[in-house]
């Protein structure tokens, strides 16, 4: 149940590669591709800030080039997204970065689109069809009132969305032509462009086109009205009406006088009425076929009432209440097509699934590689937790450098990519060094400077340094100030996590108040210097028992985090609110948050995954979920061990000996709490906490001598650390328990009574009552303690 740790505020700029684990906007994290084609790619992402997962859509960075670009497409999202109907896409967010490209936030669907299901059944019934594509052409419809239209209406772009409870399929109509809103200039060159089933000339997906569309004349509502009834005459055939082998082929049939067929000569069953309907709505002249949405909509309805009772009911949320008034004026447009790069899923059938239908996808320009350009480039790389690419750049950066002493200002912003890259990917001796030779090349008291030494102070307390933590306080003292108060603030908040954890309490609040003291006066604007704080501030609650307090502030925390767009030092105190509800005996609560704070934080690929798998690998054995954690922690440990993280290599032990006594297995526990206690030299809270389950182990074997040797020297390291340790009741507990099994009975009953008391005291500073309970209640070592009698 050890706490996790931290850095830097994340900025959105040019990714070398979109991938999982980039941050856009400094908001959306990306957990992984579901989709990708020629115009752009398309991934599940978690938003920081609403806390939900999305499907984030990346247009190519071909689309990035013409000048206006960016405001179109902001014009055509913004339009799109006022489109209020429950079977359209919900829009959340769209924007734009640094190097133009644009990305769009969609609600994440789980389902199947309408392709799929197609391919699986071959054709649907008329029935079939009709409850799919009625609420999609009232969705149709009030994009229409909306000025928009769709242009690429086709299975791939119908979604047949699970409902909330899975019980029910919801069609979804995406991508309203929102991918790419080019001028006339950008319609002319896509036109010459290579499409992605590799011919050049118009772009979009001619099996869909209408006659107008595919001659490139200007468009209105009736485009998607031919479209509508293409896809319906598909649903009920297999194929187009105007299929052919080649794109060729079906220009040909589309632009000719060939008449279109009708449906009841091809397909049994279908009525008479409905063919009439589909017929007019795949009139070539424009005056023949219907005027608009709402007036095939009108004609399907008039039929479905005949002939299918109950459809008009059962989608009455989705018609719109004035479709059987006039028909509205038909919207005009661009008269540029959809995309015919079509989006290829890359995930399995039953999928959240978003198509990108972005064409143009092409690589980044080439850079120069001087070494400030590197620089420079490392640096956006570290903005965007393109964390291999930045050290990969830095690295370059100061092979660059052609012989030059390895000093000065420039050097130091190389190094300071590489210790905080170096730190969050869990190199921590690497980044120990560079950090320590950033601060020796940038100047005294600046931003960068103050960056460095953050860094150098966690890293140092990752690696058990903590003698060199006092010397650190000094120095940081002696620059009191000069340079940012803001940046000061966080660096010493950074050293007060570092201190509290190597037990160093006094010269840890003696930090945190001085930069409380520099605070005063200051700004405030900077919501990652507040939620520093909020960071010092808990670990000092936590040492002082004080646990709901200290969520509170973790909480604070995230939201400044979240604010400043600090997604990495975010998702980082999620994982340690997800510890503190294992201090609480809530391990449920615990086990959803860490994995919340896995998911998000694995593909950013952050030193903490492996403390958090620890954690997570505790509260399943507390579930009693005992081979899953068994799995988990050995993973875990192996992670700590190669990172060099001592304090969690340490309690990964100390929790594994745990796991394995549950299973049965009391010997290899020993020595595996054995183990946690050789490890945690350079950690004596947990050092402690690890001698106490060796003695309780110990006792179980029907050892008490050597039980009483190593809860003795547990109770003495707790006593020499004068605050709250995480396993301070079972070291009270084992101890009392040793001296009883010892014989020596008047201290046991002593040593019991202390124990109870205390644990008692630590849970009245739990303000919540159910949280209380729980402490008390579900946390073993807590039960154990209150039910502990001792007489002597």
């Amino acid at each position: 149940m050890s706490t996790i740790e931290d850095s830097d505020t994340l900025e959105d700029t040019e990714p070398r590669q979109e991938q999982p684990g980039i941050v856009v906007g400094g908001r959306f994290v990306l957990l992984r591709q579901i989709g990708a084609g020629a115009m752009g790619t398309v991934f599940e992402a978690e938003d920081q800030r609403m806390r939900r997962r999305v499907a984030l859509k990346i247009l190519g960075r071909a689309f990035a080039q013409p000048v206006d670009a960016g405001r179109r497409f902001r014009r055509e999202a913004r339009a799109a997204a006022g489109i209020q109907h429950p079977n359209v896409v919900t829009i959340h967010d769209f924007g734009q970065r640094r190097d133009g490209t644009c990305y769009i936030v969609q609600e994440l669907l789980t389902g199947v689109d309408l392709r799929g299901h197609l391919e699986e059944n071959r054709r649907l019934t008329h029935a079939e069809a009709l409850e799919i594509m009625v609420p999609i052409m009232g969705a149709l419809i009030a994009a229409h009132r909306k000025g928009v239209i769709h242009r690429d209406l086709k299975p791939e772009n119908i979604f047949l969305a699970e409902a909330a409870l899975g019980a029910v399929v919801v069609p979804k109509l995406i991508d309203f032509g929102i991918a790419l809103a080019p001028d006339s200039a950008t319609q002319r060159t896509q036109r010459t462009q290579r499409t992605s089933t590799g011919r050049r000339g118009l772009v979009g997906s001619l099996c869909y086109m209408s006659p107008e569309q595919a001659r490139d004349e200007k468009l209105d509502g009736r485009v998607d009205v031919w479209a509508a009834g293409t896809v319906i005459f598909e649903l009920l055939h297999g194929t187009t009406p105007f299929h052919a082998p080649t794109w060729v082929g079906v220009m040909h049939r589309l632009l000719s006088d060939e008449p279109v067929p009708r449906i009841t000569t091809l397909v049994e069953g279908v009525p008479s009425e409905l063919a009439d309907i589909l017929e007019r709505s795949l009139a070539r002249r424009l005056d023949d076929r219907y005027p608009s949405m709402d007036a095939f909509l009108q004609a399907l309805l008039g039929f479905a009432r005949r002939s299918l009772p109950g459809l008009v009911q059962r989608h009455a949320a989705s018609i719109p209440r004035y479709v059987e008034s006039v028909p509205p004026p038909a919207p005009s447009g661009d008269a540029d097509g959809g995309d015919e790069g079509a989006l290829q899923p890359v995930a399995s059938t039953r999928r959240p699934f978003v198509r990108p239908d972005l064409e143009g996808m092409v690589g980044a320009a080439g850079a120069s590689t001087s070494a400030l350009d590197l620089v420079a480039r490392a640096e956006e790389d570290l903005r965007v937790n393109a964390l291999e690419e930045a050290l990969a750049h830095a690295a370059q950066a100061i092979e660059d450098r052609s012989g030059k002493a390895a000093e000065g200002e420039l050097y130091g912003r190389m190094r300071l990519v590489q210790a905080s890259a170096g730190r969050w990917v869990g190199r921590f001796a690497d980044a120990e060094r560079w950090a320590r030779e950033a601060l020796a090349n940038l100047p005294r008291g600046s931003r960068r400077w103050y960056t460095a030494f953050g860094h150098l102070a966690l890293v140092s307390g990752y690696l058990g340094h903590n003698d060199k933590l006092p010397a650190l306080a000094d120095e940081l003292g002696m620059v009191e100030g000069r340079g940012d108060s803001g940046a000061h603030i966080m660096a010493a908040n950074r050293l007060v996590v570092s201190l509290v954890r190597a037990g160093r309490l006094d010269l840890a609040q003696h930090v945190f108040e001085r930069g409380q003291g520099m605070a005063v006066g200051l700004s405030m604007e900077e919501p990652d210097v507040l939620a520093w704080m909020d960071v010092g501030n808990a670990e000092l609650e936590l040492n002082s028992g004080h646990l709901t307090t200290y969520l509170q502030l973790l909480e604070a925390a995230v939201a400044g985090f979240v604010e400043a767009g600090a997604l990495r030092n975010a998702c980082l105190q999620r994982a340690n609110i997800g510890n503190a509800y294992m201090r609480l005996g809530l391990y449920a609560r615990a086990e959803q948050t860490l994995r919340s704070a896995a998911l998000v934080g694995e593909p950013m690929k952050l030193n903490f995954i492996g403390p958090v798998r620890a954690n997570l690998g505790f509260a399943l054995a507390r579930l009693g979920q005992l081979d899953q954690a068994f799995e988990i922690e050995t993973a875990a440990l192996d992670q700590c061990v190669r990172q060099g993280n001592r304090r969690f290599e340490t309690a990964a032990h100390l929790y594994l000996a745990e796991i394995l006594r549950l299973r049965g297995d009391v010997r290899a526990a020993e020595q595996e709490a054995r183990r946690a206690v050789d490890a945690g030299a350079a950690a004596p809270g947990v050092r402690a906490h690890a001698l106490a389950m060796l003695g309780d182990i110990l006792l179980e074997l029907g050892r008490p001598a050597d039980a009483l040797v190593v809860s003795s020297e547990a109770l003495a390291v707790l006593e020499s650390l004068d605050g709250v340790e995480e396993g301070e009741s079972l070291i009270r507990l084992v101890h009392a328990l040793a001296l009883g099994a010892t014989g020596d009975l008047a201290r046991a009953s002593l040593h019991a009574r202390q124990a109870r008391q205390r644990l008692l005291d630590l849970a009245a500073k739990i303000s919540e009552p159910a949280w209380r309970r729980s402490f008390l209640d579900n946390v073993p070592e807590h039960a154990r303690t209150r039910a502990l009698e001792v007489r002597g």
